[in-house]
């Protein structure tokens, strides 16, 4: 299990790539989807592909892999290929993808689906992420997804015991996203330091923030009131109580630019100075 990101990074978006690289400085590392160059033409001849590449450290986290799919997972091999080739290109220490499928049974859900929980799951899921391992020879973490609906009835086991089984057993590490961890509380009716409290904290390498304004405004009446000031509170808490060195401050519209995201990078930093001996930009 790696832990090679260190600091305060950016999710990459395309339509803010002069953004981006406008402000360099005030990142230390980057978070690239690979399915944005994925299918494009070569990438010593992609502008975009070029003009990041080697300016900062850049983590790769997959959006179409459909980990939890439960079958012809072997047809990802092609996405899986290009991949290796994006994390070659980028020097990337890992790959990572959210806990869920996106597919099953040839159709494209759009959404992230978590899993059910229960021992046949796990079981498929571990093959997968072995299965991505052996392909891509890189390190392998999960990201956990928002759970909207408590599927207590077939489930056998409790998300923070799925997740520690499934990294446990195939030695992934978890990218954390406090987003998903307030939705899911709100769903299972429990206090989210209690639902954090149940997952393997000491596998945390990153933490995942949505503030605000790059959420999904359809989820938003999943939070309750004071969104920010939850994810701050949970965000300072994970880092006192895991090995995690990096935050990722992730963005999903265009109007989502580093400017308008001022004061969430000042409080980021703020709690990460706080509680870790390293020092940020």
């Amino acid at each position: 299990m790696s832990q090679q990101i260190c600091g305060i990074g950016i999710g990459y978006q395309p339509d803010l790539h002069e953004d981006t690289m406008a402000n360099l400085s005030k990142y230390d590392f980057i978070e690239v989807a690979p399915e944005n160059f994925i299918g494009m033409n070569s990438l010593k001849d992609n502008l975009k592909a070029n003009e990041i590449r080697g300016q900062l450290p850049i983590s790769l986290h997959g959006i179409n892999l459909s980990l939890a799919s439960s079958r012809n997972f072997e047809k990802k091999n092609e996405l899986l290929r290009g991949v290796k080739e994006i994390a070659n290109w980028f020097d990337s220490p890992f790959y990572s993808e959210h806990l869920s499928y996106t597919t099953e049974k040839e159709i494209d859900l759009d959404l992230y689906m978590p899993p059910i929980f229960n021992e046949a799951s796990v079981e498929n899921v571990i093959k997968n992420i072995k299965h991505v391992k052996n392909e891509l020879g890189l390190d392998f973490h999960i990201e956990n997804v928002a759970s909207l609906v408590n599927y207590t009835l077939e489930a056998d086991m409790t998300e923070g015991e799925y997740v520690s089984k499934v990294c446990e057993a195939s030695d992934s590490g978890i990218i954390l996203n406090l987003d998903s961890i307030a939705i899911s509380s709100h769903t299972y009716k429990i206090d989210s330091v209690e639902l954090l409290n149940s997952y393997p904290l000491h596998r945390v390498i990153s933490i995942t923030v949505v503030p605000e304004s790059c959420m999904n405004p359809m989820l938003r009446k999943f939070y309750g009131t004071n969104i920010d000031q939850l994810m701050w509170s949970m965000l300072e808490y994970v880092f006192k109580n895991s090995p995690a060195n990096s935050v990722l401050i992730q963005r999903r519209f265009p109007r989502n630019t580093t400017d308008s995201l001022k004061n969430e990078l000042a409080i980021a930093k703020e709690i990460f100075k706080s509680t870790k001996e390293i020092i940020v930009k």
